[in-house]
């Protein structure tokens, strides 16, 4: 149907849908198309007889009918968008101890996700419906999952490291504590001993020593020292001092572990 006379030329735009049945319609610059929406859902409703024609239903002539369909969903730019997240994802959390076994599976399933994505799209290029915004998500997508990949290397090695690390200040094997003193002299608590490694295995200790009231249970003071590479069979010396106000306390191993992880102290 022709435009009404005088009435301004319509730019390819979304318009309040001139029929009257939904909320927008899409003018494409000379016809109106079957192209509708209604609360940001979008559905497929031709003009019919007006298809091909080119402005506003006139209110004298017959009124269109409708046959409104849904619009197919577009799996191919979820899939981009999916590539996309899982690559930033992976990226952004590879190194991460433990937490890159997660960013691996992203990094594969993205990748996959934004292959799969690009060849729907060079398909639907083909036919001249490519999706310029799905397919930025997909290169992207397949660009970040290798980064992602190359980052959990980092993390792979970062995690073996945490458990060597936590191995080691758990794991000290078997062992003999030998008091050998406990005295107060000029306000400095000392306690001296020795640990013998009865493990077939070189460890290296960290034991921690409580000074208590005479007697008693009661904990005043605790203090640590590291004793290194004790050899199996062989013993180190332990000698742990703290100041302290009191003339007498009584001494006790409290906790013997492997060096704190990571070099803490």
């Amino acid at each position: 149907m022709a435009a009404p006379v005088g009435a301004p030329p319509y730019r390819p735009d979304w318009y309040s849908d001139p029929t009257g049945r939904f909320e927008f319609r899409y003018h494409n610059g000379q016809a109106w198309t079957g192209d509708v929406s209604v609360d940001g859902n979008r559905f497929l409703d031709p003009l019919s007889p007006y298809g091909s024609g080119a402005g506003w239903p006139s209110a004298e002539g017959p009124r269109p009918t409708f046959a409104p369909t849904d619009f197919a969903p577009d799996t191919g730019s979820g899939r981009a968008r999916a590539a996309f997240v899982l690559g930033l994802c992976s990226f952004l959390i590879g190194w991460v101890p433990f937490l890159c076994i997660v960013a691996i599976i992203g990094a594969v399933v993205g990748l996959v996700l934004g292959i799969g994505a690009l060849r729907r799209d060079a398909r639907a290029r083909r036919d001249g419906a490519g999706n310029s915004r799905a397919h930025g998500y997909a290169v992207a997508g397949v660009a970040l999952a290798p980064l992602g990949l190359a980052i959990s290397v980092l993390g792979v090695w970062l995690s073996v490291v945490a458990i060597r690390e936590v191995r080691t200040f758990a794991n000290v094997g078997a062992h003999t504590i030998t008091d050998i003193r406990c005295d107060v002299s000029d306000s400095v608590a000392t306690y001296a001993g020795t640990i013998t490694n009865d493990s077939p295995d070189t460890h290296s200790y960290q034991v921690t020593v409580e000074f208590l009231r005479p007697g008693t249970s009661a904990r005043l003071h605790i203090a640590s020292t590291t004793v290194d590479d004790v050899e199996p069979g062989e013993s180190g010396q332990i000698v742990v001092s703290e100041s302290v106000p009191e003339d007498e306390l009584d001494c006790r191993v409290l906790d013997v572990t492997g060096p704190l992880p990571f070099g803490q102290s």
